[in-house]
């Protein structure tokens, strides 16, 4: 192998070598104007503004030893900062034990690309009559709830057997 052929060698494995460190190198940089805005906001605001609308309710009235209890599964439209679709399910329970009305949710929001999940709960400021199967009138409405969701503040929620409104502040 004569000296030409070597360092045309060498070139080739250099040239190489230098094309393949430049392809391991980061594409883009992870600045922070790069972060989703929706993130910052769900960091900074909560889902303040968000409202959940349904009228496919599914729901189950039971009479527990602790009290009454309304087990419901919702599925919807999500409106306000972050546009999609939910889901929720949760309870209400008078547990009568204790003399108590507890309300408790988790949701998932699908928004574009985004799934955002969260909690809520309650255990003041709830109007339920217990179960009311007779008459076909289950509802219940919790006012000032609270919610977590990479965030927190407070929720209000209307349920029956045929809407359910939730809405975050």
């Amino acid at each position: 192998m004569g000296t030409t052929t070597a360092n045309r060698a060498a070139l080739t494995i250099g040239l190489a070598a230098w094309l393949l460190a430049g392809c391991a190198a980061p594409l883009y940089s992870a600045s922070p104007s790069s972060v989703p805005q929706s993130a910052a906001r769900i960091a900074t605001h909560g889902f303040a503004g968000e409202t959940f609308t349904s009228t496919s309710v599914q729901a189950a009235c039971l009479l527990t030893p602790g009290g009454p209890e309304i087990q419901f599964t919702v599925s919807g439209q999500a409106s306000g900062p972050y546009p999609g679709s939910f889901t929720a399910s949760g309870s209400m329970l008078d547990f009568a034990l204790f003399k108590r009305l507890t309300f408790s949710e988790t949701f998932d929001v699908a928004s574009g690309t985004q799934t955002l999940s969260g909690t809520a709960q309650a255990t003041k400021q709830i109007k339920f009559p217990g179960c009311q199967k007779n008459e076909k009138k289950d509802f219940f409405v919790v006012k000032n709830g609270s919610y977590q969701a990479n965030g927190s503040g407070k929720t209000d929620v209307h349920f029956t057997e045929t809407q359910f409104t939730q809405s975050f502040q």
